[in-house]
């Protein structure tokens, strides 16, 4: 079984993502593929969110940014985990009263 699947990726730094745009992708892909997927750096509008599932038509998987890194993070594709040291002071260090006795 084979699926056929369109990418759109876009890179948008101050506005959401849009379901005109979520539309002119899927009217674009239409006949031609049987899924598509729409990656942004930014994110999308609750209107686009809807759209990418319409009964009838042809699905549309929503990426944004923060998803997008979340992936990364859950595969550890693109990213290089490190060890993270965390410090507590001591309180007996500095308990001076104890010592005196």
């Amino acid at each position: 079984m084979s699926i056929k699947s369109a990418f759109q990726a876009k890179r948008w730094a101050d506005a959401s993502v849009g379901r005109p745009e979520i539309d002119k992708f899927r009217g674009a892909i239409q006949g031609d593929y049987d899924h598509g997927v729409f990656i942004t750096t930014s994110r999308f509008t609750k209107d686009a969110a809807e759209a990418s599932y319409e009964k009838g038509a042809i699905t549309v998987l929503l990426l944004d940014g923060e998803s997008v890194a979340e992936h990364m993070l859950d595969r550890g594709i693109g990213v290089v985990k490190q060890p993270l040291h965390l410090y507590e002071v001591s309180e007996d260090f500095f308990d001076f009263e104890k010592g005196e006795e």
